[in-house]
């Protein structure tokens, strides 16, 4: 399925949005005046591949998928000018990869999927201003998370989180948290308020079961 090669033909000089919408799945995109994709939204759980062509994308700032991966190429982290990079219904269990200290993603999202561990190597987002891993099943966190120092808005609600690390405090730049909170740790609990006392603005999740 050639998907981008497919837009890339409805597109020219006039025309800067597109939108496919076929039996409840979707393509939607935003390009330049020159034609060149700058934003791609692509809703179809019955892809289960990443389209490589996305990668000869070089104007392309932020990319949505919502599809039925199972496992996300490396080098997408590597495209320099991605500030937004959101994944949901994935079929991956383990981010199994090395990300780029390069990379200048602002805002990630791997959300309503089965992921249960993240790579230490998150930490290498460090323009990273927005995380959402909401809906997994991650249980805890690597204390990498605590380098993320630009970090403002971070989603773990829907996890069955039992353990965040201390270092979660060291993040300064941090406003927002949404956490479910039931399967917490005495310690972790300290930890949510001392945020709290930070003046951070927290949210607190019930477990769904």
């Amino acid at each position: 399925m050639e998907i981008i090669k497919n837009l890339e033909k409805q597109i020219n000089e006039e025309i800067k949005y597109y939108d496919s919408f076929e039996d409840g799945h979707y393509i939607t995109c935003f390009s330049t005046k020159k034609g060149e994709i700058i934003q791609l939204i692509i809703n179809n759980p019955e892809i289960d591949y990443f389209p490589l062509d996305i990668l000869d994308l070089k104007s392309l700032e932020v990319l949505v998928l919502y599809v039925s991966l199972k496992e996300i190429p490396q080098d997408i982290f590597k495209k320099r000018k991605l500030k937004g990079l959101h994944f949901g219904h994935l079929n991956l269990e383990i981010l199994n990869i090395e990300i780029n200290k390069n990379t200048t993603l602002e805002c990630f999202s791997i959300n309503h999927s089965k992921l249960e561990k993240i790579p230490k190597s998150l930490e290498n987002l460090r323009a990273l201003k927005f995380l959402n891993l909401s809906n997994n099943k991650i249980d805890n966190l690597p204390d990498s998370l605590g380098n993320l120092k630009n970090l403002e808005h971070l989603h773990l609600q829907g996890n069955p989180l039992k353990k965040i690390p201390e270092s979660i405090t060291k993040l300064h730049s941090l406003k927002v948290l949404y956490i479910t909170i039931e399967k917490l740790d005495s310690n972790s609990r300290d930890y949510v308020q001392k945020l709290l006392d930070m003046g951070v603005r927290v949210t607190k999740f019930k477990s769904r079961s």
